[in-house]
């Protein structure tokens, strides 16, 4: 059994499976899937033979880089990214453009906000009364308010 950290940033604890089982789903699946642990995470390769390089196919890790408990998971997320499926994988240049385009709107309703909040003092300090000892200040200083 292992911890999971959530996005919330609870640690949940998961059923992780050991590394055989995983290494034997994959071969299940595929026999020229390998399963090769990188220091904090794992990595799926393809082998294609002694003349080819392995393919890198994916890395079972989070977005910050840190290994996940290895789990079934690993084979769905091979299958999803497999070239032989349905399945269309993200393109990243899409990702990005939808990442930046939230946090422009998120930027620009952060602004919008500040302007309203801005916009409320602003009426309410023009709404205010004005005390007779500033009307009397201003006319020893020779300044006249035309609305008094």
């Amino acid at each position: 059994m292992g911890w999971s950290r959530s996005g919330s940033g609870l640690y949940v604890p998961s059923q992780g499976s050991d590394e055989t089982a995983v290494r034997r789903m994959l071969k299940e699946y595929d026999p020229d899937l390998r399963l090769v642990p990188r220091g904090q995470h794992y990595s799926v390769y393809r082998y294609a033979g002694s003349e080819r390089p392995a393919e890198l196919v994916c890395t079972w890790a989070d977005d910050q880089g840190r290994g996940l408990p290895l789990s079934s998971g690993v084979l769905e997320k091979v299958k999803m990214l497999d070239r032989n499926t349905r399945f269309k994988a993200p393109d990243a240049d899409e990702q990005n453009a939808a990442l930046k385009a939230s946090k422009a709107k998120q930027q620009e309703d952060e602004t919008q906000a500040l302007v309203d909040d801005w916009m409320t003092r602003e009426r309410r300090t023009a709404l205010l009364p004005r005390s007779q000892s500033l009307r009397q200040a201003r006319s020893k200083t020779g300044y006249h308010d035309s609305s008094s």
